[in-house]
């Protein structure tokens, strides 16, 4: 962790065959592409949090059937998309948190890899509210965990989650004393969802 390490060293750890843990976490290790983690094949956690990432290319994980936790956060990604981690067959805990995400990609073809996920971290993101409450109805559909992040009071969120209120979306009506009827919230919150 936090070792400035260099592309040259990530070529040399590329060649440890047998390696389960990799934590390459707070270095600038440079772009990713498809044969960075091409040997590897054993490898179980990968933790790339703060490693300057912008874009992954496909197929860079596409050998690792055997990834269990991914951390790919506060990175720069943008966009995150399911089929990178779809060869992913045990994979249990992903972390994708503070990466500027809006969306999450081919979501509808992800349905293999939620039924295995346990935990996901989607916090400190820019979701739009709507497209959260869509994404946590899929997560509660497969019961996987959302971990929550420490968010202000003032702030929207969904589940400890921010968001953003997008114009032209619905508007979530916030609970209220005024308006505590939870029988009418509820179904405000189903029209909403479906």
């Amino acid at each position: 962790v936090n070792n400035s390490l260099g592309s040259n060293v990530i070529e040399s750890i590329s060649k440890l065959e047998n390696l389960t843990y990799l934590e390459l976490s707070y270095n600038q290790i440079g772009p990713l592409n498809v044969s960075t983690f091409a040997k590897l094949k054993k490898l179980q956690t990968l933790k790339l949090k703060a490693t300057n990432i912008s874009n992954i290319s496909f197929g860079t994980f596409s050998h690792q059937g055997n990834m269990k936790d991914l951390d790919i956060s506060d990175n720069n990604l943008g966009v995150f998309d399911m089929h990178m981690i779809y060869t992913m067959n045990g994979l249990t805990s992903l972390d994708v948190s503070g990466n500027g995400l809006s969306e999450l990609a081919n979501l509808d073809t992800a349905h293999l890899t939620f039924s295995i996920l346990e935990r996901i971290d989607l916090s400190n993101n820019k979701w739009s509210c709507m497209y959260l409450m869509r994404l946590i109805k899929i997560m509660k559909t497969y019961r996987v965990v959302l971990v929550q992040s420490t968010i202000e009071e003032h702030q929207s969120n969904i589940n400890g989650i921010f968001c953003m209120h997008v114009e032209g979306e619905d508007s979530i009506v916030p609970l209220t004393p005024e308006n505590s009827n939870l029988t009418e919230i509820r179904e405000k919150m189903n029209e909403i969802i479906f």
